[in-house]
């Protein structure tokens, strides 16, 4: 995550979703555990290279649009096929 993508996730999960969704279900250290959660995900990265290990090809990446650009990624790779 990028610097600018983890002050937006930080603000808008202690303005919005800590404070609007641990009141409808009462679980508060679901939320907690979501905003921990994305902030200590590999780096762009090191999810890429670690689906080259996996024995992935043609990994592709890119960030989404919107409050989320830095944030959320989507991910492309192909599994070579197997020699018969």
């Amino acid at each position: 995550m990028t610097t600018g993508g983890r002050r937006i996730w930080d603000a808008v999960c202690r303005a919005v979703i800590i404070p609007l969704g641990a009141p409808v279900d009462g679980n508060h250290d679901l939320y907690h555990y979501l905003w921990h959660s994305v902030v200590d995900f590999d780096s762009v990265t090191q999810f890429a290279d670690r689906l080259v290990a996996a024995g992935f090809e043609d990994v592709a990446h890119r960030t989404a649009t919107g409050w989320q650009q830095g944030i959320l990624h989507t991910f492309v790779a192909r599994k070579p096929r197997e020699n018969p």
